[in-house]
């Protein structure tokens, strides 16, 4: 249903969700990303997340409520960006209106928002 993993090279969280969720999924995933996100802020507060859902289906209501305030409450606090990328219009629809915040965008290409983590990081610099 996911992985995640720290990538010291680029000091980012490398998440990969697939599947449909329930609640359940939502909380195993928020401790995996509380656990290897402490690695990373041990390597330094500003980390930046790179979350691909390519085969991660629109959401139930609950469920997408839910990663949003996962998403809020995990975001990294001293810096650093998320980059959400996403399979089709319709989950970067549902991303966008429930992962808000301002150090994280929603994408629907890998590179694009490899580019955009690279910017901010400039610009933070």
């Amino acid at each position: 249903m996911f992985t995640v993993r720290y990538d010291a090279a680029s000091h980012c969280l490398r998440i990969n969700l697939r599947g449909f969720w329930g609640p359940e999924q939502v909380a195993a995933l928020g401790a995996e990303v509380k656990k290897r996100g402490a690695e990373a802020y041990a390597r330094g507060p500003d980390f930046d997340m790179i979350v691909e859902s390519f085969d991660f289906p629109v959401q139930g209501t609950v469920v997408a409520d839910q990663l949003g305030k996962l998403t809020s409450k995990l975001l990294p606090e001293k810096g650093g960006h998320v980059a959400i990328v996403v399979g089709s219009q319709l989950n970067k629809s549902q991303a966008q209106r429930t992962l808000v915040h301002p150090r994280l965008r929603v994408f629907r290409e890998t590179d694009a928002a490899q580019i955009w983590l690279s910017e901010q990081r400039k610009i933070s610099a």
